[in-house]
């Protein structure tokens, strides 16, 4: 109902009928911003600093005490074929958590392609690797409240079933979780595109060690939990249908989640994109 609503506004206008671009530089595809292009966003703003690298942050997470950068680098640029490499950095204080100099830092690091099959088809796939690494004096409480802050999976079912919860972790953690991407969107004109997206949390795996002791000080022992953990089983899965606007200068994409075992609230800046691009 909602996009048969949309629907009929959408298709009308002049930019509508201009010619079709098939390389709008999304935030879910391989293609880049540009040189000296800037682009100012709901969530995100970048700067084309080469034809093929942007730079640039998400200032709604520093408001919220996580500082942040990004960047994508198109390595391979074609008429059909688009490939580019993209990292970034966010830092997550575990203090509020209790945790004297407690520290999170986590790097996703990702690889996306973007085939343009027509004027009115592309589809977009990738894979990404969230990097997360904890500092600090932290128990398993803190661990798992962590990484489920930063990377939307709680672990304290595997941390309590490997290290009893009589006790506190006196470590730090190194945890790697494999995400797959696609994405498609079928474009109607210059202006209009039906766009599907996925993310797909597919294995965990990390090491967490330290010196561990019960809460009576009865023991004291070094301790390292080696974490394997595909979630195929559970396919926690982030998918979103979304409407996309292309005008001359601005971005507007707009959307709702497929119901599926998802985390809640990562859909939004998926489903959900406004910027202004000069």
């Amino acid at each position: 109902m909602f996009f048969l609503l949309l629907l009929p506004a959408a298709l009308a206008g002049e930019w509508a009928r201009e010619p079709i671009d098939p390389k709008v530089p999304s935030d879910y595809s391989a293609y880049t911003l540009g040189f000296k292009h800037v682009r100012v966003g709901l969530f995100d703003d970048d700067v084309g600093v080469w034809s093929n690298v942007d730079v640039g942050t998400t200032p709604i997470l520093f408001v919220l005490g996580v500082p942040n950068a990004h960047a994508k680098i198109g390595a391979v640029q074609s008429k059909v074929l688009d490939i580019a490499v993209t990292g970034a950095w966010h830092g997550y204080s575990l203090e509020k958590m209790g945790v004297d100099g407690g520290y999170l830092n986590v790097i996703p690091l990702g690889l996306t392609s973007s085939w343009s099959i027509s004027r009115h088809l592309s589809i977009h796939a990738g894979a990404s690797w969230l990097l997360a690494d904890i500092k600090g004096q932290v128990g398993l409480d803190e661990i798992a409240g962590g990484l489920a802050t930063a990377i939307g999976v709680d672990l304290s079912e595997e941390l309590d079933s490997q290290l009893s919860e009589d006790g506190a972790l006196y470590a730090g953690a190194n945890v790697m979780l494999t995400q797959a991407h696609l994405g498609a969107d079928w474009r109607f004109n210059r202006r209009d595109a039906l766009v599907l997206q996925t993310n797909t949390f597919l294995y965990l795996s990390g090491t967490i060690s330290g010196g561990y002791a019960t809460e009576d000080d009865s023991l004291q022992a070094g301790a390292t939990v080696h974490l394997k953990k595909p979630l195929t089983d559970q396919l926690q899965s982030v998918i979103t249908v979304s409407w996309q606007f292309s005008w001359k200068h601005w971005y507007l994409r707009v959307g709702l989640p497929v119901p599926t075992k998802t985390i809640p609230l990562l859909w939004i800046p998926q489903a959900f994109e406004l910027n202004y691009v000069f």
